[in-house]
């Protein structure tokens, strides 16, 4: 995997939870707080209707194949590194309790949502860290590795052609 192909999963990571973020919290002080305010009055607020809109879109598995799909058929062959936005969602689901955006796995389709535990948590946190910390250590020595041994090939190719 490249620096282009890891900066592109990243972003595939990482755009779909802060775009609800930028929208319903970024600098909108004056709104209520969220443990201040009843289910009824969240509902009936245009910023958290357009955040819970946006959330449901971009945590749907099936928004996600949909997607998948159409961009498969635009290139004529799938781009795996949008896989990241699809474990994200994967992550996502139990990872949300029901208080705080729970994930909308089947949106459109099914309302239905998972009450997990809050990523919030002081455990999940550290061990969130911990294997995302050790996902990138194996990327880089793998990606070392493989160029390491590509290297050791293109020197015998040489080699075999004097």
């Amino acid at each position: 995997m490249g620096r282009v192909s890891r900066f592109i999963f990243f972003c595939y990571n990482v755009f779909y939870s802060i775009l609800g973020l930028l929208f319903g919290f970024g600098g909108l002080t004056s709104y209520p707080q969220l443990h201040n305010m009843e289910p009824n009055l969240m509902n009936s607020n245009p910023i958290f209707h357009l955040t819970n809109t946006l959330y449901s879109i971009s945590h749907s598995f099936i928004v996600f194949l949909l997607v998948f799909g159409i961009v498969c058929l635009i290139f004529r062959k799938p781009i795996w590194t949008m896989c990241a936005w699809g474990i994200h969602i994967l992550i996502d689901i139990p990872s949300h309790s029901y208080q705080f955006y729970p994930t909308p796995v089947l949106w459109p389709i099914s309302g239905w949502k998972f009450d997990g535990f809050s990523w919030a948590n002081p455990w999940f946190l550290v061990m969130n860290y911990i294997v995302l910390i050790g996902i990138y250590i194996f990327l880089i020595r793998w990606e070392r590795k493989r160029n390491f041994i590509g290297k050791k090939i293109k020197k015998k190719v040489k080699k075999k052609k004097r």
